[in-house]
């Protein structure tokens, strides 16, 4: 008669859902991730993984090998944007000329069809 009055009743707001994207999620996975959750609402826990994000992005800051990394990707994205730039300068002197070409053989018709009158 007593089975079942120790489990502990499980918070919905601690599980993932049954399908995610269209996939349905085990439910070992949805237990594990549930666990987490719970744990990750401690205060103690949070401030730990908190201090721990901090400890990691203030290396990454102090390491030279990531700081020219990210000083070379922006002057790679610099670089691109003014390919882009350039790019689209051509495209843009590519489509006057068409759309002159375009006016001038319009033109053209329109008097031969007003001197076949």
């Amino acid at each position: 008669m007593g089975k079942g009055k120790n489990k502990k009743k499980k918070n919905k707001e601690d599980q993932l859902p049954t399908h995610l994207a269209g996939v349905q999620l085990p439910d070992e996975l949805r237990e594990v991730a549930g666990a987490a959750t719970q744990l990750m609402r401690h205060p103690l826990v949070s401030n730990l993984v908190t201090a721990g994000v901090l400890a990691a992005v203030a290396a990454l800051a102090e390491n030279e090998n990531v700081r020219r990394a990210a000083r070379s990707a922006g002057h790679e994205a610099e670089d691109a944007g003014d390919e882009a730039i350039r790019t689209a300068s051509r495209a843009k002197a590519a489509v006057k000329a068409a759309a002159g070409a375009m006016g001038q053989r319009l033109l053209e018709e329109v008097k031969v069809v007003a001197d076949a009158k």
